[in-house]
């Protein structure tokens, strides 16, 4: 009596848990070492109330990236995992944004790193909402609970590529707070 014995077919989604959990420690370190930052450029008259607050909101990116990740290594087709990981990255590579920042007391030169921070600078919140926005449409299974609000996810997307397009190609760049801006060398 012999059995047939059906090997395991790979479904083409095992990176993505691999990479969900890469970004998870990315993440995770960013986040300690901004916090040790902190601690280490606290002056003798700080608050100690305001470097608890600053040393607790670091906290928030580490959440978001461990929910996601749990989401995205247990169901790789929800979109909800990767969403919630957006807001993490977004929070951590803008704070190592705005430390190289700190170093230029007024406009900065142009050149290309500050052009480039100062043009994440410029489209990084759209991490932050659109992401959150999406995730109440998508819950819990990571797709429209029917197709009739198909039509909002993708107004939503549109919105961000044209929001994208905008920031990229205008005439000039701006820091959030826009105390300066610089001439877009791509910008028309």
């Amino acid at each position: 009596m012999t059995m047939d014995v059906q090997p395991i077919a790979r479904t083409g989604n095992s990176r993505k848990p691999w990479l969900a959990w890469v970004l998870c420690g990315v993440v995770i370190v960013f986040a300690l070492v901004d916090m040790i930052l902190i601690i280490r450029n606290q002056s003798a008259d700080s608050q100690p109330i305001k470097v608890v607050n600053d040393i607790v909101w670091k906290f928030v990116p580490i959440i978001f990236v461990i929910v996601g990740v749990l989401i995205a290594s247990h169901q790789p087709h929800n979109r909800i995992g990767l969403l919630l990981m957006a807001p993490a990255l977004q929070t951590v590579v803008g704070t190592f944004d705005s430390i190289y920042m700190s170093q230029f007391t007024g406009e900065p030169p142009a050149s290309l790193p500050v052009l480039l921070i100062t043009w994440f600078e410029s489209w990084s919140w759209m991490m932050l909402i659109f992401p959150l926005f999406l995730i109440l449409l998508l819950y819990p299974s990571g797709q429209p609970l029917s197709q009739r609000w198909q039509w909002v996810v993708r107004y939503a997307l549109g919105m961000i590529l044209v929001l994208l397009f905008l920031v990229t190609f205008g005439k000039t760049l701006a820091p959030a707070d826009e105390s300066w801006s610089l001439p877009n060398p791509i910008g028309f």
